[in-house]
C-alpha cells in the first residue's frame, strides 16, 4: 500500500491561510486526495508500461489490471490486479516454434525471455517448472485448438505426454516493489501539496 504522508509544516501554513478553521481544510483535504490517488495511477501505469517485461502486443494487460480508481469517505483507492499471466505474455526471443518432433529437447534451438525491460534475460534450458521444479525443459509449441503460440513443458511425474502450460508473474507481482513504492510516495506528497495550496490561494 502507498500512503500518503502530511508535511506537518504544509498542515500549518494551510491552517494560517485558512485562520485556523480545521473543517475547512478537512473538507479541502477530502476533495484533494480523489485528485492524488488519479493522477498516482496514471504514474503507476507509466511505470509498469516502461518497466514489465510484456510483448508489445500484450501492453493493454497492464491498463486493465491497474483498477479505476474508488473513493471511500474520504479515502481513495485503486488496485493492481490481473489473472495469471502466461510466460508467452512476455517478450520472447525468439517467438517462434522450437518444439521439434523427435529431437531431444536439450538438442533443440533453447529460447530466451525477461520479465523487466532493463532486467536480466533467462533460458528456457535453466527455467524452473512444475512442482518444486521438477518439470520438463519449456519449449514454444502451437496450441492445437486455438493454434497460438505457447510456452509449455511435460510434467515430470505425468502419466501421459500430455504438455503444461507455462505460467509467469502477474502484473502485480511487478506493482510491489520498494522502487515503486519509494516513488509513488514522493509523487502523492508532492501532488497532495500543489493540489490543496491551490486551493488555498482560490480560497484568499
Amino acid at each position: 500500500m502507498i500512503e500518503i504522508v502530511f508535511d506537518g509544516t504544509d498542515m500549518e501554513k494551510a491552517l494560517q491561510k485558512l485562520n485556523g478553521d480545521k473543517s475547512k481544510l478537512l473538507r479541502m483535504m477530502k476533495d484533494v486526495v480523489p485528485v492524488v490517488a488519479r493522477r498516482v495511477r496514471q504514474d503507476v501505469i507509466g511505470y509498469l508500461d516502461e518497466t514489465v517485461g510484456l510483448a508489445p502486443q500484450r501492453g493493454a494487460l497492464i491498463k486493465r489490471a491497474v483498477k479505476a480508481v474508488r473513493n471511500f469517505n474520504g479515502e481513495a483507492r485503486f488496485n493492481v490486479v490481473s489473472k495469471r499471466l502466461l510466460l508467452d505474455d512476455y517478450f520472447l526471443i525468439p517467438r517462434a516454434v522450437t518444439a521439434q518432433k523427435g529431437v531431444p529437447i536439450k538438442q533443440r534451438k533453447p529460447f530466451f525471455y525477461h520479465l523487466r525491460k532493463n532486467g536480466s534475460m533467462y533460458s528456457n534450458l535453466s527455467a524452473l517448472t512444475g512442482r518444486l521444479g521438477t518439470g520438463g525443459i519449456p519449449f514454444l509449441a502451437r496450441s492445437k485448438k486455438t493454434g497460438n503460440l505457447r510456452v509449455m513443458y511435460r510434467s515430470a511425474n505425468a502419466e501421459h505426454d500430455t504438455p503444461l502450460l507455462m505460467y509467469a508473474p502477474t502484473i502485480q507481482y511487478h506493482a510491489v516493489t520498494p522502487e515503486l513504492e519509494e516513488r509513488e510516495q514522493e509523487l502523492s506528497a508532492r501532488i497532495f501539496r500543489e493540489e490543496l495550496f491551490r486551493r488555498l490561494e482560490g480560497e484568499a
